[in-house]
């Protein structure tokens, strides 16, 4: 029978008659060149830390009984990885090649291991964000298949892609044309004398009320194809649908300030009018730092600061928050809160690190550190071939959408720049040289008034290509909430906000004043 949680489905209903329990099917997809499952020793990207310290089980904060809840992980290497030539890999990282096997490997995993009530999580970073997105919106458009109707996946995906720009697949020609029996598995025996469209066959053998729980990604990029064409935010690149939808609950996103790769624009999030009515609940949160600062570099060699570790303990947040997953304490303790005292700081006369061993000793330090930047020849020429332009400046609240003919404003976006950018741009932790994002230029930081915070303002000109008129953008900063400690019943779960742990104190004294009345 279904749940009160879950519409009457068919497909569940024989899914629970042979067996099955609740649980939590988490996807993890790594970044470009980035991957934990080679055997090789690298550096872990925050995707491989976010799969290592998910605890083994979970509980439902809305159930009395509080009955654990499996939390099953399924970890994937980024582009650019595993057995092939370097010509390949190359293609792949300049690119964005092979991001179509991720997707269908990851759609099966759910496909195969999807039940009654189950929640789903997809997590990425860089790439595998976007294929983190892209897999959201595969699963909102067509629905996930049960694990017979995967042996017609194929036939069923490629015409997904060849739906069109904006386009929704149920709108097709081929989704409405009559099903003709002995293709995607109907013959005689089914629904005899019965007509239906291939959309309607298909929604027989697809569980639709499947929600996404949670989308979050660190700096989505995507970079499919030459194009050269400037993407609105959150369109479709080629055929990947990476929009926000109304089935996906939750969406956290971290981004890079500094990243200034013509190939690497930001793909943001933003809500529509059907994601506002749905009351989806959407943070984007920039960051200081170039792209693999946010999600965490496979290279020792470029792990010179603490920005991966911060971003990494604000997505741990966000989730805690509404204990939407439950984190082990003890995983956490290596990658994190053993780094937080006697150890060496990242000081302008450090070596870099050569090993994760190395990158281990260094203590966390909020905002401290070298950041790397990534406009040398091989990405400028990379960002060239494919998007015909070298380099693209990143800037907070100037990203705009259209849902049908009207325009999403930024507001819409629900963007907030977190409090180690000013924090990095007040002080010179040792040594380093003022911090002045290029991003944030004409940008000014102001007080909103007592217990509301901070924001930063800038004099903008509204609408595409800078040409409407003036208004004046207000991005919020960031707030780093006090997170109450609470009873977990036993397992040694993580609670309570890592971002404070890894904040100085004092800071976050000046901090806390600005949000008290």
């Amino acid at each position: 029978m279904p749940s009160a949680t879950e519409p009457d489905c068919g497909l569940c209903d024989s899914i629970q008659k042979a067996g099955t329990i609740k649980k939590r099917l988490i996807v993890c997809c790594d970044g470009t060149f980035t991957a934990s499952n080679t055997g090789r020793e690298t550096n872990p990207s925050n995707i491989s830390l976010l799969s290592r310290t998910i605890a083994n089980v979970g509980i439902d904060p809305n159930d009395p009984k509080h009955e654990k809840i499996p939390q099953v992980v399924f970890y994937q290497s980024g582009i650019g990885t595993g057995a092939m030539s370097l010509t390949t890999k190359v293609m792949q990282g300049g690119f964005g090649g092979g991001l179509n096997e991720k997707v269908v490997e990851a759609f099966t995993f759910l496909a195969n291991n999807y039940g009654p009530n189950d929640e789903i999580f997809l997590f990425g970073f860089s790439r595998g964000a976007y294929t983190a997105r892209s897999i959201a919106g595969l699963i909102c458009q067509v629905g996930l298949l049960t694990p017979g109707m995967m042996d017609y996946f194929d036939e069923i995906y490629n015409e997904y892609k060849r739906r069109g720009d904006a386009k929704s697949f149920e709108d097709t020609e081929w989704a409405k044309a009559e099903a003709v029996r002995g293709e995607l598995g109907l013959d005689d025996t089914m629904y005899p004398g019965e007509k239906m469209s291939r959309i309607e066959y298909i929604r027989k053998w697809a569980h639709l009320h499947v929600k996404i729980k949670v989308v979050g990604v660190f700096d989505t990029v995507g970079s499919l194809g030459i194009s050269g064409r400037v993407d609105q935010p959150g369109t479709d690149l080629d055929f990947h649908s990476t929009t926000l939808h109304p089935k996906i609950e939750n969406a956290f996103h971290a981004l890079a300030l500094d990243e200034s790769r013509g190939n690497f624009p930001p793909t943001l999030f933003y809500l529509d009018e059907a994601c506002r009515e749905a009351g989806v609940n959407l943070r984007q949160c920039w960051f200081p730092g170039y792209h693999g600062d946010i999600g965490g570099d496979a290279i020792p060699l470029l792990d010179t600061n603490s920005m991966n570790e911060i971003t990494f303990a604000w997505m741990i947040d966000q989730l805690e928050r509404a204990q939407l997953l439950q984190f082990d304490k003890t995983a956490l303790k290596y990658p994190i809160l053993s780094r937080l005292e006697n150890l060496d700081a990242n000081t302008v006369t450090s070596f870099p690190p050569l090993t994760p061993e190395q990158v281990h000793k260094r203590r966390i330090q909020w905002s401290d550190g070298r950041l790397m930047p990534t406009d040398n020849l091989f990405w400028q020429a990379a960002s060239l071939l494919s998007t015909l332009r070298f380099s693209y400046r990143r800037e907070p609240g100037t990203y705009y959408a259209k849902d049908g003919g009207s325009q999403i404003d930024y507001e819409h976006f629900k963007e907030e720049i977190h409090p180690t950018v000013y924090h990095r741009m007040l002080s010179r932790p040792h040594g380093w040289a003022a911090y002045k994002p290029e991003a944030l230029k004409g940008w000014k930081r102001v007080a909103d008034g007592p217990g509301r915070g901070f924001s930063w303002v800038k004099e903008i000109r509204k609408g595409w290509l800078g040409v409407g008129e003036k208004e004046v953008v207000k991005i919020q900063e960031y707030r780093i909430e006090r997170l109450e400690e609470r009873d977990t019943k036993g397992y040694e779960h993580w609670t309570g906000s890592l971002e404070r742990v890894l904040a100085p104190k004092e800071y976050l004294v000046y901090l806390d004043q600005a949000w008290e009345v």
